[in-house]
């Protein structure tokens, strides 16, 4: 029976990704916002590992606003990354 309270629902487990991801959003948009190169290419690993995770039954207008989402992070850290040379990293 205490097994069953330490271990989140489905709906809960999804729920936590979502909010996880977005937290991870915003800490990403504001190392862009302070051309932190570095800790933004972190940020956005762990962005793609968040979105890998969600269940493939995810489908349709909120699924698809998170790929899109996930393919502005990654514009935007190549803008960041060719926006100064001196800070660039590989990838």
């Amino acid at each position: 029976m205490e097994d069953s309270v330490l271990q989140p629902q489905p709906s809960q487990t999804v729920h936590s990704r979502h909010g996880l991801a977005d937290m991870v959003m915003q800490a990403f948009e504001q190392a862009c916002d302070q051309h932190d190169v570095e800790v933004a290419n972190h940020l956005l690993d762990a962005l793609d590992l968040l979105a890998a995770r969600l269940p493939a039954r995810t489908k349709g207008a909120g699924a698809d606003r998170k790929v899109v989402t996930n393919v502005a992070a990654h514009e935007r850290m190549w803008r960041l990354r060719n926006s100064n040379p001196a800070k660039k990293m590989p990838r």
